[in-house]
C-alpha cells in the first residue's frame, strides 16, 4: 500500500476545513428565532477533529487528527431583508496528528471561508450559499442575544493515483456578539 504523504494528508485536511463551519451543541441554550442571528460574530474558539482513511488498491488505513483555532482574526455579519451575510479575516488551526508513528503539529491558515452569500435558518438549521460554493448546512447549537455556537460533521472523499481519501470532519466554533 502507499503511504500517503504528508503533504496529502494536510491537503485532504485543508480542504475539508475551509468548506465546513461548525460548533458544539449545548443542551442550556436552545436557538431563537431568524432575527437574533442578526449583527457582527466574532469568532473565539474553533475545534476540529477529523478521520481520514486512505485506500489504496483495497487495503486501508486511518489517521485521526485534532485541531484547535489559534490566532482567529475572523468576523462574520450577518443581515436580514434579505438574508445576506459577510465574513472578513482568516483563522489558523493547530492540526495534531500521527504520521509513521510520529506525533506530528502543523499550523494552517484558513482564509477563504464563508466569504459572502446568502443564509436561510429552517429551525435549527442554518444554510448558506454563495457563488463558490455549494449549499452548506450547520446545526445552530446555541443562539443567544451574545454567543452563536454551530455544529458541522461532513465528508469529503477525492481520489489521486488510484488511493482514494476520504475525511469526516467534526468542526465546533463559537462566536460572541460584537
Amino acid at each position: 500500500m502507499k503511504k500517503p504523504t504528508l503533504f496529502t494528508s494536510l491537503l485532504s485536511l485543508v480542504l475539508v476545513s475551509s468548506i465546513l463551519f461548525s460548533c458544539s451543541s449545548s443542551d442550556e441554550e436552545k436557538p431563537k428565532d431568524n432575527a437574533s442571528i442578526v449583527g457582527t460574530w466574532e469568532l473565539v474558539d474553533v475545534g476540529y477533529s477529523a478521520i481520514t482513511t486512505y485506500v489504496d488498491m483495497n487495503e486501508s488505513e486511518s489517521s485521526s487528527y485534532s485541531g484547535v483555532g489559534t490566532r482567529l482574526e475572523y468576523e462574520i455579519t450577518f443581515t436580514e431583508n434579505p438574508n445576506t451575510y459577510e465574513a472578513m479575516g482568516n483563522y489558523d488551526i493547530l492540526l495534531s496528528y500521527e504520521f509513521d508513528g510520529q506525533p506530528i503539529e502543523v499550523s494552517v491558515t484558513i482564509t477563504d471561508f464563508w466569504k459572502a452569500g446568502e443564509y436561510e435558518i429552517d429551525g435549527n438549521m442554518i444554510s448558506v450559499q454563495s457563488p463558490n460554493m455549494t449549499n452548506e448546512k450547520c446545526f445552530i447549537s446555541s443562539l443567544t442575544d451574545t454567543k452563536l455556537e454551530l455544529d458541522f460533521v461532513g465528508t469529503i472523499s477525492n481520489t489521486v493515483d488510484e488511493v482514494t481519501v476520504s475525511t469526516v470532519l467534526g468542526a465546533h466554533f463559537i462566536f460572541t456578539k460584537k
